[in-house]
């Protein structure tokens, strides 16, 4: 071994320049490979990160959930992590609107909810408290923002029943048929303006409001599933 090191030194002794340009070229390549791959991995990166921004952190969504039913989400090993949305009802518009968006629409969640299922605030912050709203950007007149943070507002909220009775499963449904039926009266303090949900179609009747979730209130829930990676393999079977 000893007379392989010798013999080494000697030949990078008489081929300075050779062996210099060797580890130039061993340093370099070395450097390359290892860009491309944080390039590769950042770019990786930033591709999910917008993919969860723009079209959720999730794999399956159940609309029309009773609340005394989400305890079988939230139970299931199969399911990695649950986002619930709750329907409350609408309430109508006291200032602007259109001939097509003529109310409220009010989902209940927490901040985690809200931000892995599209919900993005423009200014100001989510509702983190009972009787906090974020109002939908959205809602102008002339241009201008009607409401702005710090305003108080009181909303008459109602459930959208079809012709059994029963709440719309279909929380953006179209507004021609159905009967609202008033549930209560809230006082709500704006503390954010919301983003467009990139699922909200532009035949809704409303514009989405975010509060914050209070399970008293009756009305069912959109459940938003991201699924273990064992569970992912099998999804048509766990679904």
């Amino acid at each position: 071994m000893n007379i392989l090191k010798k013999l080494t030194y000697q030949d990078l002794k008489k081929n300075r320049k050779r062996s210099v340009i060797t580890i130039i070229a061993i340093v370099l390549s070395v450097a390359l490979i290892t860009a491309v791959a944080s390039m590769a991995s950042s770019f990786r990166q930033s591709y999910l990160n917008r993919t969860i921004t723009y079209s959720g952190n999730f794999h399956y969504s159940f609309s029309g959930v009773p609340g005394t039913d989400l305890s079988t989400f939230e139970n299931n090993r199969s399911l990695e992590k649950i986002y619930k949305l709750h329907s409350i009802g609408y309430s109508p518009l006291q200032k602007g609107g259109n001939d097509y968006k003529k109310y409220f629409y009010l989902i209940g969640g927490t901040q985690e909810d809200f931000i892995n299922t599209t919900y993005q605030i423009n200014e100001g912050r989510y509702p983190q408290k009972d009787g906090e709203i974020a109002i939908s950007k959205d809602l102008t007149s002339k241009g201008e923002q009607i409401y702005q943070i710090g305003d108080v507002i009181t909303l008459d909220v109602s459930k959208w029943l079809d012709e059994e009775g029963k709440e719309f499963a279909n929380v953006y449904y179209d507004n021609s048929t159905g009967t609202l039926v008033h549930e209560f009266t809230k006082e709500y303090t704006v503390v954010g303006l919301s983003e467009k949900n990139s699922y909200e179609g532009y035949q809704t009747p409303a514009y989405t409001c975010l509060v914050y979730d209070d399970p008293a209130v009756p009305g069912t829930y959109t459940v938003y599933a991201r699924y273990t990676k064992q569970a992912l393999a099998n999804q048509y079977k766990v679904t």
